[in-house]
């Protein structure tokens, strides 16, 4: 009897063009009206076979390869070398990285001249076990090894099969002001998110973004695949 797995081991496409293409000028405006900061969520994002290999293939929180962060912040763990990645979430990040879909998200954003980070510097596989969470923050906009590279998109690609509500993990994007959230996603497979990575003004004694944390975590492990583009 065959695996699941192996079930599902023909290659096909991770990124259906001709859909997203056809829905191109739309989400562009969903982009671009979202608050509290340009964003957008899709379901089903990439080809479902794809997305369940993924989910199949995805390193359990065991594996020696994870990098372990954990203080007042954050309680997760973080694989940025892709080649440890299992062959699936390699394909995957490879085509999310290609000229063709860094073009179309160009054209999503309105930002031109994007451009993949092949290091994947802040990116990667991230994953968070029962009590995990990401307090409330602003990402970082200077690279670590670029200094003239800044980051403007992140890409976040969910894994959980069969996530429910009451688990938490879901992903919420707060006004500058800290006062409220003023947007909310569920980590479910194969939906993503994608967000201008940072919006900020320099004042004389703090710099403001918009801000964005993970719900602390009640269920089973919580996956999900990255990106950052400068």
């Amino acid at each position: 009897m065959s695996s699941p797995l192996q079930a599902l081991e023909q290659p096909t496409p991770a990124v259906s063009f001709f859909r997203w293409n056809q829905e191109l000028p739309d989400l562009a405006e969903q982009y671009g009206g979202n608050q509290p900061f340009p964003h957008i969520y899709l379901r089903d994002f990439l080809d479902p076979g794809m997305a369940r290999r993924m989910e199949l293939e995805f390193p359990k929180p065991d594996t020696a390869a994870w990098t372990q962060y954990k203080h007042h912040n954050e309680n997760k763990l973080g694989l940025a070398k892709s080649d440890l990645f299992p062959p699936s979430v390699r394909e995957a990040v490879q085509e999310l990285n290609s000229p063709d879909f860094v073009s179309w998200l160009s054209e999503l954003t309105g930002i031109p001249g994007l451009m993949p980070d092949p290091s994947l510097e802040g990116g990667g596989l991230h994953q968070s076990a029962r009590g995990g969470f990401l307090n409330i923050h602003t990402d970082f906009s200077m690279h670590h090894y670029h200094k003239n590279w800044r980051r403007r998109v992140n890409l976040i690609l969910y894994l959980n099969k069969g996530w429910q509500e009451a688990w938490g993990g879901a992903i919420e994007f707060w006004e500058t002001s800290m006062r409220r959230c003023v947007a909310k996603y569920p980590p479910l497979l194969n939906h993503a998110v994608r967000a201008r990575a940072w919006r900020f003004t320099i004042t004389p004694s703090s710099m403001m973004a918009n801000r964005w944390c993970v719900r602390p975590i009640t269920g089973p492990a919580h996956r999900m695949a990255c990106d950052k583009l400068p």
